[in-house]
C-alpha cells in the first residue's frame, strides 16, 4: 500500500504550495519548507520501502559458557528492536546425563529469551542435543527439530545438523527425511524473493560433504539465498556457489576475544533485508550502549581494574620455613586498558616488618607491565602463622592525550605462607605424556622444555596427578623466559571435571625479554588435578620453561 509525503515548498515571497511525494510507509510525513534553489539535505526520498524489514541472527552462546554475556545480548537486541531474532543453536551447556540439568538450564535460557520484546526462533545444535535424554526434552518443550516459516515473501529454513543426535566426530549430518521436509518447502516456495538458511554446523567445511548438506545446496541452486551457521566460535565469511555463506562467532561461548581480525569477538548480525537483496552488518556487543553507555563504560571499568591482582600480581609471598626473616619478592605492576597509566602506592605498615621499598610512583605505557623487585624484613624472627596480610593501597590514573579520564582506588592484600613443595616438573630427562596440543611444538633442551611457536594461538598440555586437600590452596609457580607477546594463561583439569574449559582458568602477565621469570599463579582446585593446560602466549616467538613447581600454602 503506498501512501505520501507531504512536503510544504516555501520560497520568500511566495506562498507556499503542497508536493505529495509517494512514500512506502502509511503515515510518513516530512512535513518542510522547501526552498527552490537549495535545502540542507540531500533529498527526501526515505529509506522506508514497503518490503524492509530488520532480524537478527545471534550467534553460540554455550561451549564453556561465559555467563552474563548472552543477557547482556538480550538487552543490546532490545534496544535495536529488530521485527524478530533467529539463533543458530547451542542455548544450554547439556552433556550431562542428569535430565534435572537440562531443565534447569532450558527453565534459565527460556527466561532469558522472554525479556526479548520480540519473537525468538529457535536453533539446535550439538550442546542442545548431546543424547537422546536431551533429544525428549526438545522435542517435549519445543516440538520441531527442522521447520521453516515465510514472513514478507522471504523464506527461512532452521536446519537440524544433529540428525541423528549426537553424533560421532566427523559424523554430523542431515538425514534423507530432514532433506525431503526442506525440498517440500523449496517447492511449496519457489516464487520468494529471497531464502534464508540457518543451521548450527558449518556443514560445507567439511572435505567431504556427504552428511546431506550437498543435497540442501543443490535444491537451492535456482534460489538467491544466504547461509548462517555457528559452532566454532570463531567469525568467517565466504563467497560459495555464488551466495555468501557466514560462520559466526560468539554471544557468550568459549571465546578468547583477540578481536575482529581473527574473527574473535562476541557479537550479532544484523539483517536488514531490501526489496530484492539482504544487507547486513557484524555489530559488536560491547559496541551497543543506551542512553546511560558512558556511566555503564566507566562503571564497568573501574569494577574491573580494582578485583584482586589487577594492578599487582602478587597476593601470595610463599617461604621456605615455618619461621619467617628475609624475602625478596617482585611485585608486577600490570597495565590491561589501553590507557596510559600512573600508579602510586604505599604498603600499609605492619608491625615488625619493613618493606624496601615500601612506596611506588610509576608509570605505565598501554598494555605493558612493570617489574619491582622488593625486599621484607623481620625485625626479628616471625612465626609465618601470625604474620598479617600486607596490605598496598594507593590510587591508579588513566590518561590519554593529556586527558585525566580515571582516578581509581585500589587496595591489594599480600600474604606471607610456608610453602610445601608437592611436586616439581624440571623435563631433565624428557617430556613423556606432554602433548603440543595446536599451534606449537615442544622439544627438551638442557633440562628445558622448550616450546617453539608456529602461530597466534598455541597450547599445550602436561599430565600432573596431584591431590588437593579441601583445606589447602595451591600456587603454581613457571620459570620461563620468552620472545613472545601477550598474556600466559593456565587451565587445569580434576578427575572430577576432566574437560579443560574456561571457568578452570586463569590470565597470568608476563615478560617477553628473552629473561628468566617467575609467574605465580594461584588456583584453589579441589581434589585430583591430573593436567594442566599452557597457553602461553599470542604470537610468534620462543617459550622456554625451566620447572613448573606445584606448591601448597
Amino acid at each position: 500500500m503506498k501512501t505520501n509525503f507531504i512536503v510544504k515548498i516555501g520560497v520568500i515571497g511566495i506562498i507556499p504550495a503542497l508536493l505529495m511525494v509517494n512514500s512506502g510507509l502509511a503515515n510518513a510525513v516530512f512535513n518542510v519548507q522547501v526552498n527552490s534553489n537549495s535545502n540542507p539535505w540531500t533529498h527526501l526520498k526515505a529509506n522506508n520501502q514497503p518490503d524492509k524489514f530488520q532480524f537478527v541472527v545471534v550467534p553460540d552462546r554455550t561451549g564453556n559458557e561465559r555467563p552474563g554475556v548472552f543477557e547482556n545480548a538480550v538487552r543490546k537486541i532490545n534496544l535495536l528492536q529488530p521485527e524478530f531474532v533467529v539463533c543458530i543453536g547451542d542455548l544450554i551447556e547439556g552433556y550431562s546425563e542428569e535430565a534435572h540439568t537440562y531443565e534447569d538450564q532450558w527453565e534459565e535460557f527460556d527466561n532469558f529469551v522472554n525479556e526479548l520484546q520480540m519473537p525468538f526462533f529457535y536453533a539446535c545444535g550439538n550442546h542442545d542435543l548431546a543424547n537422546n535424554k536431551m533429544l525428549k526434552i526438545w522435542e517435549r518443550r519445543f516440538g520441531k527439530l527442522y521447520y521453516h516459516f515465510v514472513y514478507n515473501n522471504v523464506l527461512f529454513l532452521v536446519l537440524d545438523t544433529e540428525d541423528p543426535p549426537n553424533p560421532p566426530p566427523g559424523a554430523a549430518g542431515i538425514s534423507a527425511e530432514q532433506i525431503e521436509y526442506f525440498r517440500k518447502a523449496l517447492k511449496e516456495n519457489k516464487n520468494v524473493r529471497w531464502t534464508f538458511v540457518f543451521m548450527h554446523r558449518p556443514m560445507w567445511t567439511s572435505a567431504d560433504i556427504t552428511n546431506g548438506f550437498k543435497d540442501i545446496e543443490e535444491m537451492l541452486q535456482d534460489q538467491s539465498y544466504t547461509v548462517f551457521a555457528g559452532h566454532t566460535h570463531t567469525y568467517k565469511y565466504e563467497q560459495r556457489l555464488g551466495r555468501d555463506y557466514f560462520v559466526l562467532a560468539t554471544a557468550g561461548g568459549v571465546n578468547k576475544l583477540r578481536g575482529t581480525p581473527i574473527g574473535e569477538m562476541d557479537h550479532i548480525a544484523w539483517v536488514t533485508m531490501r526489496d530484492n537483496k539482504p544487507v547486513i552488518a557484524n555489530i559488536l556487543l560491547d559496541g551497543i550502549g543506551d542512553a546511560e553507555i558512558c556511566e555503564e563504560a566507566i562503571k564497568k571499568f573501574k569494577t574491573k581494574v580494582t578485583r584482586p591482582n589487577q594492578i599487582i600480581d602478587c597476593d601470595v609471598i610463599t617461604t621456605d620455613s615455618d619461621i619467617f626473616e628475609s624475602v625478596k619478592t617482585p611485585l608486577i605492576f600490570v597495565n590491561h586498558s589501553k590507557f596510559s597509566m600512573h600508579v602510586k602506592a604505599s604498603f600499609e605498615p605492619i608491625k615488625g616488618i619493613v618493606a624496601e621499598p615500601s612506596t611506588f610512583d610509576i608509570n605505565l605505557n598501554p598494555e605493558s607491565c612493570r617489574i619491582i623487585d622488593v625486599a621484607l624484613k623481620a625485625d626479628k624472627p616471625l612465626k609465618v602463622k601470625n604474620i598479617k596480610p600486607m596490605l598496598i593501597v594507593g590510587e591508579v590514573k588513566f590518561t590519554g592525550r593529556n586527558h585525566t579520564y580515571f582516578n581509581v582506588p585500589f587496595s591489594q592484600s599480600i600474604i606471607i605462607a610456608e610453602k610445601f613443595n608437592w611436586k616439581t616438573l624440571d623435563f631433565e630427562n624428557s617430556i613423556e605424556g606432554c602433548k603440543d596440543m595446536h599451534q606449537c611444538a615442544l622439544s627438551v633442551k638442557d633440562g628445558n622444555l622448550i616450546v617453539k611457536i608456529l602461530d597466534d594461538d598455541p597450547y599445550f598440555s602436561i599430565p600432573v596427578n596431584i591431590n588437593i586437600p579441601s583445606s589447602d590452596r595451591l600456587v603454581i609457580i613457571i620459570r620461563a623466559k620468552s620472545t613472545s607477546k601477550g598474556n600466559g594463561q593456565l587451565f587445569w583439569a580434576t578427575e572430577d571435571a576432566p574437560v579443560l574449559n574456561l571457568a578452570r582458568s586463569i590470565l597470568f602477565p608476563q615478560i617477553h625479554d628473552g629473561k628468566w621469570h617467575e609467574y605465580k599463579i594461584k588456583i584453589n582446585p579441589v581434589g585430583v588435578i591430573n593436567k594442566i593446560r599452557l597457553d602461553p602466549s599470542i604470537g610468534s616467538g620462543t617459550y622456554e620453561i625451566d620447572s613448573i613447581k606445584f606448591v601448597r600454602f
